[in-house]
């Protein structure tokens, strides 16, 4: 075990005790994406930390790869906006929820959780899966081959599995 499998389980650890924690403040579990009390801001917090980290690893990432590889900057760009845009989704939500009239706060907030998320979720499945510039970098296929190849074709994502 190192320091990174140490942080995504304390990480876990943190998430989990924030939503039980959240329970406190109401027993309905249709109250899930209320997030008005100090858990809920917890959990605010704690995706704007992980976003914060995210930039600051893709910056480096970033600059290594503008010197290396001009297509692998190119993703990592792409990818940077999209993985900071899916973090930041829920906290933007959730400090803009005090705009909407309290009647309509968990639906903006859980719709909009569902919405935002689900949007970036398929942002980065364009990339990682449809996107030439992925698989040309990914060990998926060689840099020859066809986007939808490299999907569909024998080494295709049972061997993206495998391999990455």
């Amino acid at each position: 075990m190192d320091v990174g499998t140490l942080l995504v389980f304390a990480l876990a650890a943190t998430q989990m005790w924030l939503e039980v924690a959240s329970r406190a403040y109401t027993d309905d579990f249709s109250g899930f994406h209320d997030h008005e009390h100090w858990p809920g801001y917890g959990l605010v917090c704690l995706r704007c930390v992980l976003a914060v980290v995210f930039l600051a690893g893709s910056r480096v990432a970033l600059a290594e790869a503008e010197m290396r590889d001009p297509e692998a900057a190119r993703f990592l760009r792409q990818l940077r906006v999209v993985g900071a845009s899916w973090l930041l989704a829920f906290p933007f939500l959730v400090v803009t929820a005090g705009l909407v009239p309290a009647m309509s706060r968990h639906r903006y907030v859980a719709g909009g959780c569902v919405l935002l998320q689900s949007g970036g979720l398929i942002g980065l499945g364009y990339l990682c899966v449809a996107s030439e510039r992925f698989l040309a970098l990914s060990t998926v296929a060689p840099k020859s081959a066809s986007a939808a190849g490299n999907v569909l074709g024998g080494r295709g994502i049972a061997g993206k599995i495998a391999v990455d």
